[in-house]
């Protein structure tokens, strides 16, 4: 069993670890600065090889850290379940797709009434994905609370 990542005044919702993830989020690709530049005025670009190894986008730089802290740190999901309903839908996305697979990897626990209503709130949302994952973490809240299979009721 792993303790926590961080210090508590790292882990709270305002904190800076949570503050630079949804800074990464809310950060529009191809916007401002790439991860590459340094903070003097000149930057690094690296020539163009056919060989080189793309760098993961912001998107995909935030989720994964994010997805490390919340695994470690599975006091935190209360955090994170509030933040699927961010406003900006990139943050509420990418916190919701986490928490699904927070949730459905280890044994956190969450109440069903909290977690059957957010799941509710996704299966509306524009994007397939999300929407699957809604499935998905509705299938394993069955299992877990109720000791059942997905009702048929639901396509």
């Amino acid at each position: 069993q792993l303790g926590p990542a961080f210090g508590a005044d790292a882990r709270r919702p305002a904190g800076p670890v949570l503050q630079w993830v949804e800074r990464l989020l809310k950060h529009t690709e191809g916007a401002g600065p790439s991860l590459a530049t340094t903070s003097s005025s000149t930057s690094y670009t690296p020539a163009p090889s056919s060989s080189a190894v793309p760098a993961p986008t912001r998107r995909e730089l935030a989720r994964s850290a994010l997805l490390a802290l919340l695994s470690t740190n599975l006091d935190m999901v209360g955090v994170c379940l509030d933040k699927c309903y961010d406003a900006d839908k990139a943050v509420a996305t990418t916190y919701f797709q986490v928490l699904c697979e927070v949730y459905s990897t280890s044994s956190v626990t969450i109440e069903p009434h909290v977690l059957l209503s957010l799941i509710f709130y996704k299966l509306v949302d524009c994007q397939p994905e999300v929407r699957e994952d809604a499935l998905h973490v509705y299938h394993v809240l069955c299992m877990r609370a109720w000791g059942t299979a997905m009702p048929n009721a639901l396509p």
